[in-house]
């Protein structure tokens, strides 16, 4: 399965608010997501519980859409992102934020209790950003872990964001944002963002 959800396996467009997805266990062999695999639009009010594996997988969305935007705000995650062996990234909200497209996560949580596992981008919200990010007046209390062997090389662990590469430039903003989960990897760790080599904007946090 390339997206597999805990609503939709890809949703365009979408506006999803209200909605608590409880108890899930969701797997992919690309795009997994406690709500969508892939996915563009509004999700507002939100509370996932879920287990979630795949390639790219994150707690909310799987990976974003090119030439679309997605937006998360009042929401809750608490997943264990579970991503297979070799996975390209893991997020508490989204594994992936393509490039040509754009995420914003505004007052949310990532709940103490949950995991993100081991990738190449792992993030307490995000695992990998090749496009455009903000993470504003948010919290992650998630335990988000990288490779922790020199044999396996983490490209980027982080609290906030895995690893930022844009390859537009675009701007990545983390504003209001509070850290209070364990990071740890081999390499590439850091409190708020793991690897980073595009404009980035970081203020109270």
């Amino acid at each position: 399965t390339n997206n597999a959800g805990g609503v939709a396996g890809s949703a365009n467009a979408a506006q999803i608010s209200s909605v608590e997805v409880t108890g899930s266990k969701i797997t992919a062999d690309k795009n997994a997501g406690g709500i969508a695999g892939a996915f563009a639009g509004k999700i507002e009010a939100t509370q996932v519980e879920a287990t979630v594996s795949g390639d790219i997988a994150g707690g909310f969305i799987g990976t974003t859409m090119l030439g679309t935007k997605a937006v998360i705000t009042n929401s809750k995650a608490n997943a264990k992102v579970i991503p297979i062996e070799g996975a390209a990234s893991a997020g508490g909200f989204a594994a992936s934020v393509t490039n040509g497209s754009a995420l914003t996560i505004a007052d949310s949580v990532v709940m103490g209790g949950s995991s993100i596992g081991s990738s190449m981008a792992s993030g307490g919200f995000i695992g990998d950003v090749q496009g455009e990010a903000e993470v504003l007046g948010s919290a992650s209390y998630a335990e988000v872990e990288g490779y922790k062997s020199s044999t396996k090389v983490a490209v980027g662990t982080g609290g906030v964001i895995g690893k930022v590469s844009c390859a537009d430039f675009s701007d990545v903003s983390v504003k209001n944002v509070n850290v209070g989960g364990k990071v740890t990897a081999y390499n590439y760790a850091g409190g708020i963002i793991g690897w980073c080599n595009s404009p980035l904007y970081i203020k109270n946090c």
